[in-house]
């Protein structure tokens, strides 16, 4: 369970990374993950712009700024597709 909720931490940290224009590529500088204990129940979903209002004090941020595992990041980056948007 924790493995599967860092993979999908990470994933969503994709999306709030630090990223500077270098040449015609951007490069990731530093990923930023927000976490909560995984003991922690709500009555419903969370909404990623209401993770911190609904957490308050009890969100764990952890920054990462290891320029060998954002490489490895990168790289994994590049591997994905993108997907077509859904509506919810």
């Amino acid at each position: 369970m924790n493995k599967l909720f860092t993979l999908v931490l990470l994933a969503f940290s994709a999306f709030a990374c630090n990223k500077t224009k270098e040449t015609k590529e951007t490069s990731i500088h530093k990923i930023m993950i927000h976490s909560v204990n995984l003991d922690i129940d709500t009555s419903s979903d969370v909404r990623c712009q209401d993770f911190n209002l609904t957490f308050g004090n009890h969100v764990k941020d952890k920054s990462i700024e290891d320029k060998a595992i954002l490489t490895e990041f990168e790289n994994l980056l590049k591997e994905t597709q993108k997907i077509k948007k859904i509506s919810l």
